[in-house]
């Protein structure tokens, strides 16, 4: 297996939010890494076909970045032979987003479009090595090193991103149920974190009426559809054919965007563009959680 040069500071930190052990994460990433860049020639294909989704977000000397949610992760990991825990592919998704928003100070945006037939409406950059000396540091495209040992990863999922993909799956459930991307997130914060509507609506900039409108609309649909169980179902292909994406899309594809750039929410109805949370935001929803004395 290859060394993804990933800092060791993001694997300590996965470390401490999550049930899994330093080498577990580290074996992780070395999976996830080699699975991607296994298949490397069909991600830059796909990235190239103007009717699907173009998911290269970086490239620097001797690496790239390409964009995939869970299923298509697990769909890769599949297809190049190995074994990996859900929770800890999680884990490993959580550790590259966090090194690539941290090294670039970007993250990711979207067509609103892109979510509609998916289960996992959520994107994680990964890093993967394209040179010819793996693991050596190769200008902005690199973000640090980290060492590892062969050996199996853990199963036991714990913390906090474990929890951030279970919230993923939720949000995903409300959009299946019908939902708009700005209704879904209202009914994921008040009705499942325990957010107050009032505080909630003022980090978005809305009326707390409309937040309070939003996730009982949610709440409507999804019980006429039954939907809203938080699970998806199983991709059937490699990465890159999720099950059900649909095979062209109208608005772009996924982009590197500054971070300063990001919306208080997650959803810019200017540009009908969802964007990955940046670290920042996160933590300020946690800091939220803990006001409110909720688990979320």
């Amino acid at each position: 297996m290859h060394r993804p040069a990933i800092d060791d500071d993001h694997i300590a930190d996965a470390v401490e939010r999550s049930g899994f052990g330093d080498h577990d994460v580290r074996v992780g990433l070395r999976v996830v890494h080699d699975a991607v860049r296994d298949r490397l020639a069909a991600e830059r294909e796909r990235s190239a076909d103007p009717d699907r989704l173009d998911h290269h977000v970086r490239e620097a000397p001797g690496s790239s970045w390409f964009a995939f949610d869970l299923d298509e992760l697990r769909d890769a990991v599949t297809a190049a032979g190995y074994e990996l825990d859900e929770g800890l592919l999680a884990v490993v998704a959580a550790v590259n987003l966090a090194a690539f928003q941290a090294e670039y100070d970007r993250t990711l945006a979207f067509p609103r479009s892109v979510t509609e037939d998916r289960d996992q409406p959520f994107f994680f950059p990964v890093y993967v090595e394209t040179g010819a000396e793996p693991g050596a540091e190769s200008g902005d495209g690199a973000v640090g090193r980290g060492a590892a040992d062969d050996g199996a990863a853990g199963t036991d999922a714990a913390g906090d991103t474990a929890t951030a993909a279970d919230a993923l799956d939720r949000i995903g459930a409300y959009l299946d149920a019908g939902a708009d991307a700005a209704a879904a997130l209202d009914a994921y914060a008040v009705s499942d974190a325990g957010a107050d509507p009032a505080d909630w609506a003022a980090r978005r900039g809305v009326d707390p009426d409309t937040v309070r409108a939003n996730a009982d609309s949610v709440a409507a649909a999804v019980g006429e559809s039954g939907s809203a169980d938080g699970t998806g179902t199983d991709a059937g292909g490699a990465a890159g054919d999720a099950a059900g994406a649909p095979e062209t899309y109208p608005s772009g594809g996924i982009e590197a965007v500054p971070a300063s750039e990001a919306p208080n929410g997650v959803y810019d109805p200017e540009t009908d563009r969802l964007f990955i949370p940046t670290d920042d935001q996160l933590q300020a929803a946690r800091d939220v959680d803990d006001a409110t004395g909720l688990d979320g």
